[in-house]
This record gives structure tokens, C-alpha cells and sequence, in this order.
């Protein structure tokens, strides 16, 4: 949540004691790959069936950045951190008794319990999206995220 707070903050000039530089915040919602890294991530983003991560998607100093406007939703260059999670899965075992085999059960790491956040500067959104549903990335709640932003941002219109 700090993160959340100081990032719109200094972005929209209104932060007094800043945590962050205005340089740490920007490399947040930077691009850092280079094309061999962005092909890879991005095609691991396409397992995501509700966002449009196929218009472009890349990694920065700290999260996905999306490289496109989504229509109704979030702005080119927003943060997100769904992804971020990908590589917290206990690399022993899921809840569901069975041992991790990256082929069967690798995108279960997205966002584990079905959590995640955008940060969107350029409309001063910021959002965490928290349940504990499993298995994650199962298209109900992902769907549920979607319909969240979108009825957000109609709401801002």
C-alpha cells in the first residue's frame, strides 16, 4: 500500500515526505527487457485470460507494465503485479497435494491466492484485488478482477 500512496503521490506532485526519489518511482512503470526477455514474458502473460496482455506487455525494475492502452481499463505504462507472483509457489507442493511439475501446473504461481494489483499513474488508480480462492487464475475471479477495473474506470468517465 505504501507503494500504492507514494507512487501516486509523486506522480501527481502532492507527496510532502517521499519514501521514494521521483526516479525510483518512474523505473517502476519503465520498460526493462530487452526483445529475448519480452518474448518470453510476454508469452507467459498470454495464460492470463483476462487482460489483454497480447497488445504488449514488458517487465521493469519492479512489475508487468502493460505497452497499451486497454479499452476501458488501464492506461499504456501502468504497473502490475499479478505476475509478481508467479515464482512464489512453493516448488515443493500446491493445497492440492500433488508435486510441482512446471508442464501441468506452473501459471498456478500467478498471483497465488488469487491476488493482485495494478498501479495506473497516468489516471492516479491504484488497486489490490485480495480473495483466497484457489486454485489461482481460475477464469471466475480473474473475471471478477476485469469487471472490477471496468466498472471502476466507467465510474471515472
Amino acid at each position: 500500500m505504501i507503494l500504492f500512496l507514494s507512487s501516486l503521490q509523486l506522480t501527481a506532485g502532492t507527496a510532502k515526505h517521499p519514501l521514494f526519489t521521483k526516479e525510483i518511482v518512474s523505473s517502476i512503470f519503465t520498460p526493462a527487457l530487452n526483445d529475448a526477455g519480452q518474448a518470453t514474458f510476454s508469452s507467459m502473460m498470454k495464460a492470463d485470460p483476462s487482460s489483454p496482455w497480447e497488445e504488449g506487455v514488458q517487465w521493469s525494475t519492479a512489475c508487468a507494465v502493460n505497452m497499451t492502452d486497454w479499452p476501458g481499463r488501464r492506461k499504456k505504462c501502468s504497473g502490475s503485479c499479478k505476475c509478481i507472483r508467479l515464482y512464489s509457489l512453493s516448488f515443493l507442493a500446491d493445497l492440492s497435494g500433488f508435486f510441482f511439475r512446471p508442464s501441468l501446473n506452473f501459471l498456478k504461481g500467478f498471483g497465488w491466492a488469487n491476488t493482485s494489483h495494478f498501479i495506473d499513474p497516468t489516471t492516479g488508480v491504484a488497486v489490490y484485488f485480495g480473495t483466497q480462492a484457489l486454485p489461482s487464475m481460475d477464469s471466475v475471479t480473474s473475471d471478477y478482477f476485469a469487471r472490477l477495473e471496468t466498472v471502476l474506470y466507467k465510474a471515472l468517465e
